[in-house]
């Protein structure tokens, strides 16, 4: 069954990159499916409405734009709430938190609620997406899920592999706890080009010789889960919950969503 919330769930902090205060409400809904309200403008969750990728997934639609919304379309998808109206209050960003997606997923976990409506999956197809190093490929199966290689060894971190079944139980456990990084490296260059000016150690994990900067890892191989995390709330954009296999190496927001375009167009409806 299609599933929303009970009640309204409000969130408040920074965002991350424009470093402003940033609060959104969560509003039930039935039939509707996941999009979000900023002013009088409804912008579905959808990959017909993205409009960039530099560092997460912006959407936009009539003049008004949201941006960084993966983590709570992950938490969304990973906790299989299929209809939910996002308000945005303040900002033009969704609140980064603690960088992870775990404030947003015990609080839907809390809040979920079956609707009377029957639930449509995407079945994912035998797909091979390809683009220099990136690499995505799907295939049909009863459940989801996801593997990931995460390369990062220009910044001396190495490979990091991950492979999990998703429900609500595992995502909740296993990957919603991930937080967001970056490479002390890169955090100059992308104050000056306008981001992170909300980053920090006590929402993201900075990296430095392949170690956190005034923090510690929260989980084994907490790097490629948080690229599951990403990859979760990008794929949540083709508007459905979909079953298959899925497996993506070295691939970023841009590569996520193109791929979501592309089997969208071969899938088949059950």
């Amino acid at each position: 069954m299609r599933k929303t919330i009970k009640n309204r769930i409000d969130f408040k902090g920074n965002g991350i990159h424009s470093g402003e205060t940033a609060r959104i409400a969560l509003h039930p809904v039935s039939g509707e499916g996941i999009f979000f309200q900023k002013n009088k403008v409804m912008i579905p969750a959808s990959v017909s409405y993205k409009t960039g990728d530099r560092r997460g997934t912006t959407l936009a639609r009539d003049g008004e734009t949201v941006q960084t919304v993966e983590h709570l379309l992950s938490a969304l998808y990973g906790m299989g709430i299929t209809d939910c109206r996002i308000e945005f209050i303040q900002g033009n960003e969704l609140p980064i938190l603690d960088g992870s997606a775990l404030e947003f997923a015990e609080a839907l976990s809390r809040e979920s609620r079956e609707l009377d409506l029957p639930l449509l999956t995407y079945s994912l197809p035998d797909y091979r997406y390809h683009q220099g190093e990136v690499v995505i490929t799907s295939s049909p199966a009863e459940e989801l899920t996801l593997s990931f290689l995460y390369d990062g060894s220009r910044f001396g971190i190495g490979f990091q592999e991950y492979t999990l079944t998703i429900t609500p139980e595992s995502f909740l456990r296993e990957i919603a706890p991930a937080r967001t990084f970056g490479f002390f490296e890169e955090l100059q260059m992308l104050k000056e080009a306008g981001l992170a000016k909300g980053g920090n150690t006590d929402n993201a994990l900075i990296l430095k010789e392949g170690k956190p900067v005034n923090n510690a890892y929260r989980l084994d191989q907490e790097l490629v889960r948080h690229k599951i995390l990403d990859f979760m709330g990008d794929l949540s954009l083709c508007g459905w919950q979909v079953k298959g296999e899925c497996r993506a190496e070295r691939s970023g927001h841009f590569h996520n969503t193109e791929f979501v375009k592309k089997i969208m167009e071969v899938a088949q409806w059950q």
